[in-house]
């Protein structure tokens, strides 16, 4: 031992509490302060103006979303269920990343020449709640998990 203490990781339950104050405790702070110095009025116009350019940018992604599936792939019906995120057997891996966005994790087993992956979306407690088998590029079967415990 060389005398020095070693730092201190924070546990779960700091990062929690860090997070819980950054996310409700900073714009409370701010609402108050904008109710104290220019009114309840104003202040409720700003939320609100935030709010709705918070909803403005969310429509303008999802628009966009469409337009580059649109642009991307003819057939109206294969854009609608891409858009909705929708998962099919046969699919294609483009496809699967155009609905669901890129995996977090892709497992790629170790057996003979099979080119078969594991794609893995949505963590959760050290898990993954949907995991995606490709074999030879093309969806062959998927499993999703609920959320609970």
């Amino acid at each position: 031992m060389t005398g020095k203490a070693a730092a201190k990781e924070p546990s779960r339950s700091d990062v929690m509490l860090l997070g819980s104050v950054a996310v409700v405790g900073l714009p409370t702070f701010a609402i108050v302060e904008l109710i104290e110095r220019f009114g309840l009025l104003a202040a409720l116009l700003v939320v609100a103006g935030m709010v709705g350019l918070g909803a403005g940018y969310w429509q303008w992604q999802r628009m966009r979303r469409a337009a580059y599936l649109r642009a991307k792939y003819p057939d109206a019906e294969l854009v609608r269920r891409l858009f909705a995120g929708e998962v099919w057997q046969g699919q294609s891996a483009e496809e699967l990343e155009d609905a669901l966005g890129k995996p977090v994790a892709v497992e790629r087993p170790k057996r003979g020449g099979n080119r078969r992956e594991v794609w893995n979306y949505l963590p959760y407690k050290g898990r993954y709640r949907m995991r995606v088998t490709l074999e030879a590029g093309c969806v062959s079967s998927w499993q999703r998990r609920g959320t609970e415990g």
